[in-house]
């Protein structure tokens, strides 16, 4: 099992790979043969080898439960995020407290 992390520019990336019945691994997706022939997409922030190690079926889903076993990440980055139906970057958190001021 393979885990990725994308950078916030490859959210095409992540939609081709949110779509059922498609072949997600042909071109335009980049990839290369990684550990254990796992696939590995080119440029992407971060990926982590896994060895499952469980599948509990859940209602109509299964969760799978692994053992992390390689890891590798890029040292700068900002991760891609999808939340409420969006992907969005994260943004640099201010330094020291957040302070709200009176209007």
């Amino acid at each position: 099992m393979l885990l990725v992390r994308l950078f916030t520019s490859q959210h095409e990336v992540a939609q081709t790979f949110a779509t059922s019945g498609i072949d997600r691994f042909a071109t335009p997706t980049r990839w290369r043969p990684g550990p254990q022939g796992a696939p590995i997409l080119d440029g992407t922030l971060a990926w982590l080898l896994c060895r499952v190690v469980d599948r509990v079926t859940v209602g109509d889903h299964v969760v799978v439960l692994a053992e992390p076993e390689l890891l590798r990440h890029a040292d700068v980055g900002s991760p891609l995020l999808y939340h409420r139906g969006r992907y969005a970057g994260l943004a640099d958190a201010p330094d020291g407290p957040v302070r709200r001021v009176a209007a």
